[in-house]
């Protein structure tokens, strides 16, 4: 938290009204518990800094050359501010409670060795482990002392280091090392702080150490042409990437924002638009769900998927004969959509053709026995196995793929559907503990949702017979 100038006129203002007064003494005090709250809230950060804190490991005389170079070098990345103890303010912490502190708190530590290996050192490494911080560790090539050997061990077993003879040598290693953990750290959401304009940057970068230019001027050029590179497909697809990662965690809403942030830089990505559908469809926000399936299929009409999700939605909405029709045609480019084949069956089934929803779901349940047969605790097989054994009536087997999900992980998709399974059986009991099951936990929250609508159904009766009662 930065206090500008003008925030320091308004103090000033209001000691001055308050200054015949009987409250200024608790005033003044409460002011100054406001202000040292508001300093100890965070790392004081200069508008226009960026954030994210790179650590270099401390002063080692022989590497003198190698940390000023990962200082100049982090700072024309201009994605991270360096932190080196030499040029650090004065404090009132000792030399090691600063470093330490400094360490455990950074987003990556960059950890420099050469023939020896000094104490202060040590305390940083074992800070930044204590705090799970990102190490990037990087070994001049030499003869080192017996402690820098056993040091080499102890941590060989956390990271992979690289060596290096030069120090233009370890620029380049550092350069690439950071371009591939900020990028990949950001898909992994370590690094929201990170823009498409910081994303192109790094993607624009060499991904190798050998195409990284010795010669400093070469690099500040490198450097400066990397900068002026605007988002474009590859940054998209990193959006869209990182959106599929929060769709799997079943964040969509979070998804949908990085979707929208890669159509926003390349309005024909198709896969931004089919995720984005599938991830309106997750929230139930239909209405907004099908008009990016559809421009989806403009830019992708021969992919099975968009046209299965496309009459999956159209299902949901209970127009059946295009949903068959869509699923269909998802069938035709893809004989093995499990989905379509399910679907299609239940759309089959609401318009009448009871004969050609059972083919359809006994076509599946043989197509699932043989990937079952080699992959007996196939999650997702299992669970689909069951959901088509209850279509066709057969509530034991559907239990015993159920159980047998939920034995394998039981999560709150298994327990959904096992809690079906035991309704199907008639099995109420079972039902209520497995949809309470469901319901209390974290990691489906659509399944979780759903349970607990089935469960209030099953135990208090439709809405309208309670409303009656």
């Amino acid at each position: 938290m930065t206090i500008g100038p003008g925030e320091v006129f308004l103090l000033g203002v209001l000691l001055i009204v308050l200054f015949a007064s009987d409250r200024l003494v608790p005033a003044a005090r409460g002011l100054g518990k406001t202000l040292r709250a508001l300093r100890d809230a965070g790392p004081r950060i200069e508008p226009g800094e960026n954030p994210l804190i790179v650590f270099v490991s401390s002063v080692q005389e022989e590497l003198a050359a190698e940390r000023l170079a990962a200082q100049t070098t982090i700072r024309k990345l201009e994605l991270a501010r360096p932190w080196l103890f030499e040029f650090t303010p004065a404090s009132t912490e000792s030399p090691s409670e600063l470093s330490r502190r400094k360490a455990s708190s950074s987003h990556i530590f960059i950890l420099i060795l050469g023939p020896e290996v000094s104490q202060i050192v040590r305390e940083e490494y074992e800070a930044a482990r204590r705090t799970q911080r990102v190490c990037l560790a990087f070994l001049k090539k030499g003869q080192r002392s017996e402690a820098a050997e056993q040091f080499l061990t102890e941590i060989s077993h956390n990271h992979k280091w690289t060596e290096f003879e030069s120090t233009a040598e370890f620029r380049s290693q550092l350069l690439v090392a950071l371009r591939d953990e900020l990028h990949n750290g950001w898909l992994q959401g370590r690094y929201p702080e990170l823009t498409s304009s910081n994303l192109a940057l790094l993607l624009a970068l060499p991904s190798s150490a050998a195409d990284v230019p010795a010669d400093e001027g070469e690099l500040d050029l490198l450097l400066a042409d990397a900068s002026a590179s605007a988002p474009g497909q590859t940054v998209a697809s990193s959006y869209v990437q990182r959106g599929w990662s929060l769709y799997s965690d079943n964040k969509a809403t979070d998804a949908i924002r990085m979707f929208d942030e890669a159509i926003r830089i390349d309005s024909r990505n198709a896969e931004a638009f089919f995720m984005r559908g599938r991830s309106h469809d997750f929230l139930d926000e239909g209405d907004l769900a099908l008009p990016d399936l559809f421009r989806a299929l403009e830019l992708l009409p021969q992919d099975s998927r968009v046209h299965r999700a496309i009459g999956i939605d159209l299902y949901t909405r209970e127009d059946y004969p295009r949903s068959i029709d869509f699923l269909n045609r998802a069938l035709e480019l893809d004989p093995d959509e499990m989905q379509a084949l399910t679907f299609r069956g239940l759309a089959r089934r609401a318009v009448g053709n009871e004969q050609a929803a059972v083919a359809d779901f006994r076509t599946a349940v043989a197509k699932l026995d043989a990937r079952l047969d080699t992959m007996p605790d196939h999650l997702d097989a299992l669970l689909d196995r069951a959901d088509l054994k209850r279509h066709l009536g057969d509530a034991r087997g559907a239990v015993r793929d159920a159980e047998h999900a939920v034995a394998i992980r039981g999560n709150a998709k298994a327990y959904l559907s096992l809690a079906r399974s035991y309704v199907k059986a008639g099995r109420r009991n079972d039902a209520v503990r497995a949809y309470r099951m469901c319901a209390g936990l974290r990691d489906d929250p659509a399944s979780a949702r759903v349970a607990r609508v089935e469960l209030r159904s099953l135990t208090q009766g439709p809405p309208w017979r309670r409303a009656r009662a």
